[in-house]
């Protein structure tokens, strides 16, 4: 199975409809790579982008049968939804715990194990707060994975994000390094955020998040795959 995601919402009338709903940046006070700055008190919105991620699926044994090179396992999977209101996150992030919480129970690790985290934080602040606020309930009393953003990096690819986000979390299990959330100079949230450049560290298992229009929200993990 080829699973993945596409997007270029770099278009003029795309651009201006962001604009419109109050969500694309418009700062010029900054030099234009530190515009997207996702969990920033002073995010003022995303930068459209552009990507692909493609990820090949397989069973193990089909992996092996074709001698393929295993980067990691597909543990786990969740979805939610707030079904609340369509352009507005409900503020406490309830449907992107929900997702994480059983997507950590459907791969059947605990979340004391995950070692990174990469969070959807768009540099919207009513979505990055959403996204903070679900990511500080579901880890309260477990271990602190470090998290990242990487549409401070890259924009907002939207459709291509969380198959973007997937990639780099296999990744960072291949790599032992997790990459920094760029911009990042005054936090909204005590998480602990991977800042000011990639963090060299042990990866066995790394939890990517997604959460969009109209609180869907899902998760995947990732794990090291030792067989």
């Amino acid at each position: 199975m080829l699973a993945g995601g596409t997007d270029a919402r770099v278009s003029p009338l795309g651009t201006l409809r962001y604009r419109d709903l109050g969500w694309l940046a418009i700062r010029d006070d900054v030099e234009p790579e530190s515009v997207s700055a996702p969990f920033d008190e002073d995010a003022s919105g995303f930068i459209n982008g552009e990507g692909a991620g493609i990820l090949v699926l397989e069973t193990l044994e089909h992996a092996q049968a074709r001698g393929a090179r295993i980067y990691a396992e597909l543990a786990g999977y969740a979805a939610a939804n707030e079904a609340g209101d369509m352009l507005r996150p409900q503020p406490e992030g309830r449907a992107l715990a929900r997702a994480i919480t059983r997507c950590a129970e459907h791969a059947g690790v605990s979340l004391r194990s995950v070692d990174a985290v990469f969070a959807p934080a768009p540099s919207v602040p009513g979505y990055d707060a959403a996204i903070a606020s679900a990511l500080i309930t579901v880890l309260n009393g477990s271990a602190r994975p470090s998290v990242t953003a990487l549409r401070s990096l890259l924009g907002h690819t939207h459709a291509a994000s969380g198959a973007l986000d997937s990639v780099a979390a296999v990744k960072s299990i291949e790599t032992s390094c997790v990459p920094a959330t760029a911009n990042l100079r005054r936090p909204i949230a005590d998480l602990p955020f991977v800042t000011d450049q990639a963090r060299a560290q042990e990866v066995s298992t790394s939890l990517v998040c997604a959460y969009g229009f109209g609180g869907h929200a899902a998760a995947l993990a990732f794990r090291e795959c030792l067989s």
